[in-house]
């Protein structure tokens, strides 16, 4: 393959790349692959992950609706009967 042309990107980015490109920590693309969430190739001993998924993940997390997450950025439920702290 001749990789003198600069306008060639790969197909799939480490997971460094993948966490830039997605705007959060390695930890969580980590965390994302773990999980299943996320497809990913591994070749040899690295992971990585197709610009196409990387896309596809954010079209999939993407909200038209405003919904309160707690301090983790997790979804919150609605809190009709529940009993309040003391």
């Amino acid at each position: 393959m001749n990789n003198s042309d600069p306008q060639l990107q790969p197909a799939a980015v480490s997971i460094m790349d993948a966490a830039v490109y997605l705007g959060v920590s390695s930890d969580t693309v980590r965390r994302l692959v773990r999980s299943g969430l996320l497809p990913h190739a591994r070749i040899g001993n690295s992971i990585r992950v197709r610009r196409i998924d990387l896309d596809a993940y954010l079209e999939a997390q993407t909200s038209r609706q405003w919904q309160p997450v707690d301090g983790r950025g997790r979804r919150t439920k609605p809190s009709s009967s529940t009993p309040a702290c003391r």
